[in-house]
């Protein structure tokens, strides 16, 4: 029986960025065992580093457009719910700050990309 050899698509080693960590590793890992059974090629990886940048980049900019804070109307500003709400979205805007600089870092710093890694 002839041997056969598996071509992955741009798009699937794009979609490793939506897996959970240990999903991610597990796939590689796979993957790994049966290197000399993959083809690739030159177009699939500048696909992968010019469409992974763009992906990073939608992501981070979701991130800031979820994070933009809706107006409360004056008469609920002192309202304890209201006050809790500021002080629950200051969190989140540091956090969303926090994970955006990473992902940048994994734009600027390829090597900091775990799933580069």
């Amino acid at each position: 029986m002839p041997k056969a050899y598996l071509f992955i698509d741009t798009n699937i080693f794009l979609d490793l960025y939506d897996q959970q960590h240990r999903v991610r590793v597990a796939a590689l890992q796979e993957a790994a065992t049966h290197l000399d059974e993959i083809i690739g090629t030159g177009q699939v990886r500048d696909e992968f580093y010019r469409n992974r940048v763009r992906n990073i980049t939608k992501v981070m900019q979701a991130m800031k457009t979820a994070g933009e804070k809706p107006k409360i109307p004056a008469a609920l500003a002192d309202d304890a719910q209201a006050l809790k709400f500021d002080e629950t979205h200051r969190k989140y805007q540091d956090i969303t700050k926090e994970l955006r600089g990473r992902m940048e870092s994994f734009i600027l710093e390829p090597d900091q990309d775990p799933t580069l890694v």
